[in-house]
């Protein structure tokens, strides 16, 4: 047992501590004026006060109106930067945090989650790179904040653990966090829509990140599930993400393979190219799909470039695939930009292919 820390339960050493997000800090480091331990500091009002009496029943006097717990971790030096500011864009947030529960025994006793595993709080946009959420948006026929849920969190082991200061009880070792994350309300009450989540990456080292299903006795969440990388097995690892949770329909599942189309043709050789565009029913129930035929022709030049052979409304069993045939008529040098729809009953329709043809070489007059 730590002579500063004082592990408050061997057996099941993590508590969970669900309230908001106040304050994210760095103790600075060993040098200065103000010498710290460059932990990562995160206070956290609690929505149950209890956690924040010590063992002894006292009251948590260490931290400003002892309504708040101290959740600490020494994340590696190069993600620390990017961990505090990640933490930072939910400030003011509900927020669940996993951590070792401890109270410091230099600092009057207080109650503390140290090292801090994790922490989780549901977000109104994304921060991660690229158009992930939007392509869920599409595809799934889901709504933000509505029919699919958006969480940050970000995941850390301690850096400190038999190091030049002493670590917090359990700091050198791996272990799992496992924090539930609750679904928008079933849409209709339909039972065989399926709860759903996908994690996007931000940034990260040396861990591992898992969407689980909900036990029968969760009800309707689903489990994020981070592991980091311990100090006592190697390079201590931190993780930031964000993960999507919504409702599948697993009867209505139509896959396209491209959403979009890229064609290049040069004059100097042929005048078109063609592309197969493949739809696939990988639901458990039939579809209905429609193609509609390309728009008319375009003054001054009285011709489409795409071209394909439309599909009336069409059932399409389990497991059935049409492929479409498209093709690219080079008119003159240059680009041409359009699209194809595809409309069906599958969630995440209508869809729309995007269609760009590229001419190239020189052109001969006849």
């Amino acid at each position: 047992m730590s002579s500063k820390w004082y592990l408050r339960d061997w057996l099941s050493p993590q508590r969970t501590v669900v309230g908001t997000l106040e304050n994210v800090h760095n103790s600075g480091g060993p040098i200065g004026l103000h010498p710290g331990d460059s932990d990562t500091n995160v206070l956290i009002t609690p929505n149950d006060p209890a956690i924040l009496a010590n063992r002894l029943g006292g009251p948590n006097t260490a931290v400003a109106n002892h309504t708040q717990i101290e959740c600490e971790v020494n994340v590696t030096s190069e993600g620390r930067d990017q961990f505090e500011n990640w933490l930072k864009t939910m400030l003011g947030r509900n927020v669940t945090a996993q951590g070792v529960y401890v109270d410091d025994t230099d600092h009057d006793n207080k109650s503390e989650l140290h090292p801090l595993d994790i922490v989780v709080g549901q977000v109104d946009d994304t921060r991660t790179p690229g158009d992930w959420v939007d392509q869920i948006i599409v595809q799934h026929h889901v709504a933000l904040g509505v029919s699919m849920l958006l969480y940050r969190f970000a995941a850390a082991s301690d850096d400190r653990a038999g190091l030049v200061q002493e670590g917090p009880p359990l700091a050198e070792f791996e272990r799992d966090t496992s924090v539930t994350l609750a679904l928008p309300p079933r849409p209709n009450g339909d039972m065989s829509l399926i709860p759903t989540a996908e994690w996007h990456l931000m940034s990260g080292t040396n861990f591992s990140v898992a969407i689980e299903p909900a036990r029968p006795e969760q009800g309707d969440v689903v489990n994020l599930v981070a592991f980091c990388e311990g100090v006592g097995f190697g390079n201590p690892g931190y993780v930031l993400g964000e993960v999507a949770a919504y409702w599948l329909n697993p009867a209505l599942q139509l896959s396209i393979d491209h959403t979009s189309m890229t064609f290049l043709v040069n004059m100097d050789t042929d005048v078109s190219q063609t592309h197969t565009l493949q739809i696939a029913n990988v639901g458990t129930g039939s579809v209905t799909l429609t193609v509609p035929p390309p728009p008319p022709p375009i003054p001054p030049l009285h011709v489409f470039p795409f071209s394909w052979q439309a599909i009336p409304s069409t059932a399409l069993s389990s497991g059935g695939v049409i492929n479409i045939e498209v093709e690219f008529t080079a008119l003159k040098k240059g680009t041409s930009q359009s699209g194809l729809t595809i409309q069906s009953n599958a969630q995440g329709f209508p869809r729309r292919v995007t269609l760009i043809g590229n001419a190239i070489g020189a052109v001969h007059p006849k």
